[in-house]
């Protein structure tokens, strides 16, 4: 199976039983498969017994570990009734699959050999799931969290989304202006202006260059003491680090942990909601602790928090223009673009009053009529 970066296409399974993508003329498989398997990011290679008899699924196999290396595609080998061994060494029922594909084979063929059992010795030597006597229906469990675990989550931004683009490409220029290095980025603005929303567009937008990130939601309500600052330490690490348990005891050695631990890969960091400056040195402290590459992007009201740091680079959050404000205002209020005919004086009156702030217009619309 592989999970497609451009989502059109969740899951592809190289098996002995998928045989749709395959071509019917020749021994060559199908561009379509080439282009699924070099489009995504997991791949699941399910050996059965039967699965080396097949050269499409070798042919497969080969290509799966050439992306593996070069683009690092997470790669896990399924061992259904098969010994990992088998596979590696090619013995058993693999080695005989062998001694078929090499009898009468010529030197061209001799040398596609050659890969396959290159391309298993590599595939059986990873970590993955071996069928054993656990019951099949834990066992696919077992795998389909695994994956789960492995796909980036998109952030919920909400539907009817207005006026958003403009601020979103703006922090988009400041974050690609420094993408030599780590890129550390600080939205401000007043309340209700977008600040949050501006930061969920950004993150879904770059997620997928990302196999680490953690977005970090109220940070200002859920540090107000040492405790709930050390709970968003440890999401923060079990998001990066994709492991359970952490086992920092307090602060001091949470930061410690994640200067350690945030050094050798790129991130994708949003801290939302940072009102003060202690927030910041406990969270994401300065460049030196991320690898090139990274990108933190926070948040906050207090414009203050990122002078005195200094390693951000400030954005201010742009309000709504009236007609943004009037089409968010009526998506909410009437479940169209413009207001009904015996609201528009009223609807006027609002946005007035709302003063561009998109959390204001998409509430009064909710409430107002």
């Amino acid at each position: 199976m592989a999970s497609s970066s451009n989502s059109k296409r969740p899951f592809y399974s190289s098996s002995s039983s998928n045989s749709k993508w395959r071509t019917s003329k020749g021994d060559e498989i199908a561009p379509e498969l080439l282009k699924a398997i070099e489009g995504s990011r997991i791949a699941l290679i399910i050996f059965s017994k039967t699965y080396a008899h097949s050269k499409w699924c070798l042919d497969e196999l080969v290509k799966i570990m050439e992306c593996k290396e070069e683009k690092g595609q997470k790669v896990f080998p399924i061992f259904y009734h098969v010994e990992p061994s088998e596979v590696r060494k090619q013995t058993g029922i693999y080695g005989e699959a062998f001694n078929n594909h090499e009898s009468n084979a010529d030197e061209e063929k001799k040398k596609k050999i050659e890969k396959w059992r290159t391309a298993l010795w590599k595939a059986g030597n990873l970590s993955g799931f071996p069928l054993q006597d656990s019951p099949e229906s834990e066992f696919i469990e077992e795998i389909i969290g695994e994956i789960r675990r492995l796909i980036p989550k998109l952030v919920h931004v909400g539907e009817n989304i207005v006026g958003m683009d403009e601020n979103s490409k703006e922090v988009k220029l400041l974050i690609d202006s420094q993408s030599n290095k780590v890129s550390m980025v600080g939205i401000y603005g007043t309340g209700g202006i977008g600040k949050t929303t501006i930061a969920k567009v950004v993150y879904n937008g770059l997620l997928d260059q990302f196999k680490r990130h953690s977005f970090l939601e109220n940070v200002r309500e859920k540090s107000k003491d040492d405790p709930g600052l050390l709970e968003l330490q440890k999401k923060l690490l079990y998001d990066i680090l994709m492991e359970k348990d952490s086992k920092i005891s307090n602060i001091g050695e949470g930061i410690k942990e994640i200067k350690s631990k945030c050094c050798f890969e790129k991130v994708l960091i949003i801290l939302d909601d940072v009102d003060c400056l202690r927030q910041l040195e406990f969270l994401a402290p300065n460049s030196e602790c991320f690898h090139r590459g990274s990108i933190i992007i926070v948040t906050t009201r207090n414009k203050r928090c990122l002078d005195v740091h200094k390693s951000y680079s400030s954005y201010e959050a742009k309000g709504l223009a009236h007609e943004q404000a009037k089409e968010l205002f009526c998506w909410n209020a009437f479940k169209q673009h413009h207001p009904k005919d015996n609201y528009v004086d009223l609807s006027n009156r609002i946005l007035d009053y709302a003063k561009g702030l998109p959390l204001a217009s998409c509430s009064f619309g909710f409430f107002s009529l």
